[in-house]
């Protein structure tokens, strides 16, 4: 697969505006012992949305402190900004981000766990246009399964999932680390769900675009003890619905479409990955901030974004 292929269709967008919530930040001159300046942590955007509901974007950070020409990364600078208190919890802000992915054992079940990730490029201030909060995605690539239903524990069926594979923009293939995107269609949306179905079959070259819906919900839980009085625990849960509201035509210009072995690369790729952090033998570096251990793909990281702005 050739990696150099600017337009081969990989499209990892998300655009967010909304106001800042809270952040956890913090500044280091290295990275796994090498010296590399960088910020890492998280942030929280909260945007309300045009139908009134009140969404919650946790947004991973792991930005380096130089590009690949050597300057400083404007998304470094800005969150300087959030840090020095330049940009403050309560101000309405713009976000450009996009989707990674991270993938770890769960010892206790033996099973490997695999979860989409929102991580921040830049975030600055919102402008004048910036009139209404808004949290919307476009994600491109080959179909790696059709739409299929998605059901809870009593059986029924809540969401329609599409599940889309993309490379990174890595430009060689020892540093190419396969990402699956999961996107959503409603059960009542008829419309959508019969184009997806009747022309995103798998393997197909699509781009799909929509809005992203995450919920997050507060419970408390009551600890038993052995004795004294029991205590009580606040918990959070962020329901997370990547809703599509369109989607493009099937891609087969030479260039921009996956082809058959592009398609089986990456999907190779993507196995020998996860047999790898099953078996115990992948070199990539543990989450931080978690309290059970965990071996992420390097999806997660930043290298998933082009790094020269």
């Amino acid at each position: 697969m050739k990696y150099n292929i600017e337009n081969i269709v990989r499209d990892n967008k998300v655009f967010i505006v909304g106001t800042l919530d809270s952040y956890e930040l913090s500044e280091h001159q290295d990275l796994n012992g090498s010296p590399v300046p960088h910020i890492r942590g998280k942030v929280v955007v909260v945007s309300n949305i045009a139908n009134g509901e009140t969404y919650t974007y946790k947004l991973n950070v792991l930005q380096y402190k130089n590009n690949i020409k050597g300057t400083v990364n404007r998304g470094y600078t800005q969150l300087k900004d959030v840090l020095d208190g330049v940009v403050e919890i309560g101000t309405r802000v713009r976000v450009s981000a996009g989707f990674t992915m991270v993938k770890f054992k769960d010892d206790g079940r033996d099973e490997l766990v695999e979860a989409n990730r929102l991580s921040l490029r830049f975030i600055s201030p919102a402008t004048v246009k910036d009139t209404q909060d808004v949290a919307s995605f476009e994600i491109g690539g080959f179909v790696y399964q059709g739409l299929t239903d998605k059901t809870n524990q009593e059986g029924d069926v809540y969401l329609k999932e599409l599940q889309i594979m993309q490379t990174n923009y890595a430009t060689s293939a020892d540093k190419v680390r396969p990402v699956l995107l999961k996107v959503h269609v409603a059960v009542d949306d008829f419309q959508i769900a019969s184009a997806i179905e009747g022309a995103y079959v798998r393997g197909a070259t699509i781009k799909v675009t929509g809005n992203l819906e995450f919920i997050q919900t507060e419970y408390t839980k009551t600890e038993e003890v052995m004795f004294g009085a029991p205590s009580e625990r606040t918990y959070y849960t962020t329901q997370k619905v990547v809703r599509v509201t369109g989607g493009s035509s099937i891609y087969t210009e030479p260039g921009k479409a996956y082809t058959s072995d592009d398609m089986r690369f990456l999907m190779d790729k993507y196995q020998a990955d996860s047999d790898e952090i099953m078996s115990g033998t992948s070199n990539q570096p543990a989450a931080t901030g978690s309290a059970k251990t965990s071996t992420p793909t390097s999806n997660e990281t930043m290298f998933l974004f082009p790094q020269g702005k």
